[in-house]
């Protein structure tokens, strides 16, 4: 049986709002908002919304929405977002782009 890989996006209050589960995006509900390939996060339509860049998440006119500190989302004010408890830091980034394109 093929083990799962899944992480998750959590709020101040540690409540579940996305989930990266197996390359796909999905909302606290279980439905498919987009999906990740590589370093970059798509949405249904297949457009490339932004990229994942050395721990900086860049939306694609190269502007700089955050960065991925100690499982947590720091925005350019060095304010923390979001906490992320993922399986690797690659997924972490991914669902703080997902956060910024899908929940705000």
């Amino acid at each position: 049986m093929k083990q799962t890989n899944q992480s998750e996006l959590l709020n101040k209050q540690k409540q579940t709002l996305l989930v990266l589960q197996d390359e796909q995006v999905l909302n606290s509900a279980g439905q498919r908002l987009g999906y990740t390939k590589e370093n970059a996060l798509y949405n249904m339509q297949e457009q490339k919304l932004c990229y994942v860049q050395q721990g900086e998440l860049f939306n694609y006119q190269c502007q700089k929405l955050g960065t991925l500190k100690h499982g947590q989302i720091v925005n350019p004010q060095g304010q923390m977002l979001l906490q992320v408890k993922g399986s690797d830091a690659r997924a972490e980034a991914l669902l703080g782009l997902a956060f910024f394109f899908f929940l705000q």
